[in-house]
């Protein structure tokens, strides 16, 4: 994101404040008092709004009465900037509560207004950052070395770390690994997670092969008797004129041997 020209109409002691900002970095100095610090929150008020959980009665912590102009009836401005190839302008104007404010945010090229799901927040919607993550990062306040903790800043730099998208939660990332680990494995009885599929596919093989290895034991079992039958009928053809080793007699015969044998 860039900003190319701050307009405030009046906001806290700047009024009719105009600054325009080109390519490169840009220093703004002053003496006490300036409006260093009313022009940062002008900005941060912009894109964020002002603080929620503020008493009206304590202007130490109620910013929207803080800066609210004794000078004029005007409070508000805009900004022009420029984001992911886009140049928008956003105007705002503050009232007495929240509903009272008014935002509009313009494509800057072709004047389409675009509509704001988080119309105080802006920010949050354009560049995918809360008000803390803002705050904590990408705007450094005055004497604002301390950075407030923040859950989303500790999850985005996790995904930063391991190579994802920053638009991914802690919580997102739980709840995705507990969905892959249903979809792997389950205790449930009639699961049809991918372990208890291959369990069933490996007990199924596992009964194929004891099948398999009975049916070969009972193969090797006929194999042992029929070559004890045909030994025995061997040893039994010289005995009806059959050269021994020589001819085998068909199937049918050697009942009719076997039991011949057996009658004398």
């Amino acid at each position: 994101m860039k900003i190319r020209k701050i307009q405030i109409a009046a906001f806290g002691k700047l009024s009719g404040f105009t600054l325009d900002m080109s390519d490169g970095l840009h220093v703004l100095y002053g003496v006490n008092e300036a409006g260093k610090s009313t022009l940062m929150y002008f900005i941060r008020v912009m894109f964020y709004g002002f603080n929620k959980n503020a008493r009206k009665d304590n202007l130490a912590e109620n910013d929207r009465e803080r800066f609210r102009p004794w000078h004029s009836p005007l409070y508000g401005g805009s900004l022009l900037f420029e984001h992911e190839g886009t140049r928008y302008s956003l105007e705002r104007t503050f009232g007495s509560t929240k509903a009272k404010d008014t935002v509009k945010l313009t494509n800057d090229v072709t004047g389409i207004e675009r509509r704001l799901s988080l119309p105080d927040e802006p920010g949050t919607e354009l560049f995918g950052l809360g008000k803390t993550e803002f705050l904590n990062t990408v705007f450094v306040r005055q004497l604002g070395s301390v950075v407030d903790e923040d859950e989303n800043i500790k999850a985005k730099l996790v995904a930063l770390a391991a190579g994802n998208s920053m638009q991914v939660s802690a919580d997102s990332m739980v709840e995705s690994l507990l969905d892959k680990r249903k979809k792997i494995y389950s205790d449930r009885k009639n699961s049809q997670s991918e372990m208890s599929i291959l369990d069933e596919k490996l007990n199924a093989l596992q009964e194929e092969r004891a099948e398999a290895f009975r049916k070969e034991q009972l193969r090797k079992s006929l194999a042992e008797e029929i070559d004890a039958e045909e030994n025995q009928m061997d040893e039994a053809g010289p005995e009806y004129g059959f050269p021994k080793h020589v001819w085998k007699p068909p199937v049918e015969w050697r009942k009719f041997i076997t039991l011949t044998k057996s009658s004398h």
